[in-house]
């Protein structure tokens, strides 16, 4: 917590996280988050056409 200020309101609300000391703290995580999300959706695609490729294969085996 942050010195001196106890368990005052504003204290709790630093301490929580719930207002960050700077916006563009804020800003910054919020644009990382974006791009995490970004990123796992390019991974999740990429896996399904990895795994249809694999099912093409396999049936062309077969046939």
């Amino acid at each position: 917590m942050y010195v001196g200020q106890g368990f005052t309101a504003i204290g709790l609300i630093h301490y929580n996280g719930l207002y960050s000391a700077t916006r563009k703290a804020k800003g910054k995580r919020q644009k990382a988050k974006g791009k995490r999300q970004k990123a796992k959706g390019k991974r999740q695609k990429a896996k399904g056409k990895r795994q249809k490729a694999k099912g093409k294969r396999q049936k062309a085996k077969v046939d």
